[in-house]
Parts: structure tokens; sequence; C-alpha cells
């Protein structure tokens, strides 16, 4: 069969046009794609168009830094999940059924044919999820989205659900916009709100008390400026040096790493590493990876998203822990994130005929764990989709 190829190259300025992957843009190959690159890597907020270079897929190789084997870095507490004998998966109080590979292939078309066409795909959904659910378990996953609130008491400038059974913990409280995402049988890693300052102690203290040894910031430079004013700003650990939050102290900690400066790549991902003191003077070191050219409800190229991906599991190695993600809301631009990170570690595991049942089993868990608009664009859910064909397709070049 053909292979699909797409075209990858990074605007300075994307738009939600341009991150789609229909066929009317597979025009260009998925071993090249186009990045931009300075010598003096910029802010967000001053970033600019800059002289080109193109990199092969090679350079960010799904195969090199994967480990199935990895063991999990959940916390120690028994996590609320089960894995039934016919294949179903329990998380919470919820159960989602095996799902088939014809279900696979209604999922995928259901998010080809929407295109960017958010609203029929969320109304195309509900109908497909009471056919494979029941009407019961549909409107149980559906009324995943009570409100939530700050660490503070007060509401985010847009509350974002949180399920009980997966939330956070931290000090012994649950009361952060975050949750722990597990796919089958495991934990993939944290879904989070966007933190405000005044969130950051609370954060701080479910770095310490979760593990977390990456945090994965994708907050957009669209966002941050359409923030700018609210009295709820979300936290930009990129303009970030030395700051006190509570009884937490957090230190950038610059890195003479000449391969990967302490700052931008040459995707303008930014890489950091900050040291976080609690009030009895323990330390824990965390890596900060920060992308602000993914916009929200948007899918980026899938050259850019295998070289998140790639960055995000070569810190995941490096940083023992947990990975916790965010966006603004914490569900679709995170949630694809963590689909791709759990497709990415067992890719060896992937086939042409399961492809698609997979991927949408792995959204419905998200759900369950985190909120019902897990993935919430079809953009998304088919870049998923593109991305695990790329994977296939690279491997059946061997």
């Amino acid at each position: 069969m053909p292979v699909t190829t797409v075209s990858n190259t990074q605007q300075t300025q994307h738009t939600d046009a341009a991150h789609a992957t229909d066929a009317a843009q597979k025009t260009g190959s998925f071993k090249e794609h186009t990045v931009t690159k300075t010598d003096t890597p910029p802010r967000p907020d001053s970033f600019v168009e800059q002289p080109s270079v193109t990199k092969s897929l090679k350079d960010y190789d799904i195969r090199q830094t994967a480990s199935p084997e990895t063991p999990s870095t959940a916390p120690a507490s028994t996590p609320p999940i089960s894995t039934g004998a016919d294949g179903s998966q329990t998380i919470g109080d919820f159960t989602i059924p095996p799902v088939t590979p014809e279900q696979g292939k209604e999922f995928a078309e259901i998010a080809k044919e929407c295109g960017r066409n958010a609203m029929a795909f969320n109304y195309r959904m509900g109908g497909f999820l009471t056919k494979l659910l029941g009407e019961k378990g549909y409107n149980t996953l559906a009324s995943i989205k009570e409100p939530m609130y700050s660490s503070t008491g007060a509401p985010h400038s847009k509350a974002i659900a949180s399920i009980s059974a997966t939330q956070v913990e931290h000090g012994g409280k649950k009361n952060l916009t975050a949750n722990h995402v597990y796919m089958n049988g495991h934990e993939v890693g944290i879904a989070m709100q966007h933190p405000t300052a005044n969130d950051m102690p609370a954060v701080c203290e479910a770095i310490f008390d979760n593990n977390v040894g990456t945090v994965v910031d994708l907050v957009s430079k669209s966002d941050r400026k359409k923030h700018a004013s609210s009295p709820t700003p979300p936290f930009n650990w990129t303009t970030l040096e030395d700051m006190k939050f509570g009884d937490y102290t957090i230190k950038h900690v610059p890195q003479g790493n000449p391969e990967v400066v302490d700052g931008y790549d040459d995707i303008g991902m930014f890489h950091g590493q900050f040291e976080i003191t609690n009030a009895q003077g323990e330390t824990k070191q965390i890596s900060v990876l920060a992308y602000p050219n993914w916009p929200d409800g948007s899918m980026v190229p899938l050259g850019e998203f295998n070289a998140i991906l790639e960055a995000t599991m070569d810190s995941k190695a490096d940083n023992e822990g947990t990975v916790m993600v965010n966006c603004m809301a914490g569900l679709g631009r995170t949630g694809t994130i963590l689909t791709g990170m759990d497709i990415y570690d067992s890719y060896e595991n992937l086939t042409q005929e399961t492809m698609e049942q997979d991927i949408l089993s792995r959204v419905l868990q998200g759900r369950a764990s985190r909120n019902y608009d897990f993935v919430q664009r079809p953009q998304q859910a088919q870049g998923l989709i593109d991305y695990a064909q790329a994977i296939l397709d690279q491997l059946k070049e061997e």
C-alpha cells in the first residue's frame, strides 16, 4: 500500500488549517520536516521567523529511546484500575468494554470526516459512544465534567472537571484540577489544567508527593496573549528564575550542555532544569519542556508532534518519575500528548489491523481518567491515527 505522507513545514504563525491532517495536505514526505533554528533561542513572546533547516525523521527515531520495559512511576498508593478477563478496563467506577476493530475504524472515519469541525465531532462521537457503551455508560462518561476549583479555593478563569478516583493528591488534599491518566493497566502520566501562580504551592507539593520528574507545558503564545490581563494568567516556567511560592522555592538551574541549550531547541521548544526546595530543606530536580507553538484546539504537523514526544520521552528516561502535562484546560493538547506517549512506549505492539481500535481504547481510558473532552478535537484524533500509521510505515521499510 502507498506510504502515507504529510506536509510538515513549520510556520511561525500556526493556524488551524495549517495543522489539519486531511488528505488535501498530504503532499510532502513524513521523513522530512522543516524546523526553525536560532543561534540565540528567543523567548516565546519574541519568537520570530528564522532561517529553516531540514531534518530527517531519523533524527527523531521513535525507537531510539522507547522503553516498554520501563517500570511504572505511579504513586505508592494502589491505583484505582483493573483489567477484566475479557480485556475490559476499569478506572474508578467506570468500566470500558473491549473495543473491536470495526469500532476502531468507525472512530477513525468520524475523525476524518469531521475534519476541523469540533461541533460535528462531538455530536457524532456522542451517538457512536452511546452505541459502544450503552446509554447508561455513555451518560456516565459524559457526566465527568463536574466543576473544580484551584488550590486557593477560587475558580480558575475556566474551571475544568476532575474526578475523585484519579484526582492528584498532595499533602492529603485533592484540590488541583489534575488527574492520573491510566491506559491499559498502567499510569501514563498526569494531565493538569494550566496552573496559576496561586496554584504553584499545591503544584510543588504534588510534584514531591507524586514523584514528578518532567513537566510538559503546552500553553501557547496565543493563549498567553489572550489571558495576559486575566486575574489568573497561566504560570510561565520559561520566564522563571528564582522565586518562592508559599513553603516552596523554585530555582532555575542553568545547564552547560552545548547540544541542548538551556533555552529553545530547533523546533522552538524550551528545555529547562529546575530545583524545588520545600520547607524541610528537601530538594527535587525536575526537567521542564515548554512548547509555545501549538495553538489551542488544533493539531501540530507530525514532524513537530514526533519531536515533542521524543523530547518528552528522553526527559522521562533522564529524569526518573512521572510526567505531568498541561495545556490550558489539560484536555485536548494534553490528552493528545499523553496518548501519543503510550503509543510511543508500546510501538512494538502496533498492528495494521488493530491500530485504530487501540487508539480509540486509549482515548476512552483517558476520558474515564480525566474528563469527557480528553482528546477533544477531530484533528487531534486524526493526528494520533496518522502518527501510529507513520510508525507502522516506518517499521515496514525495514
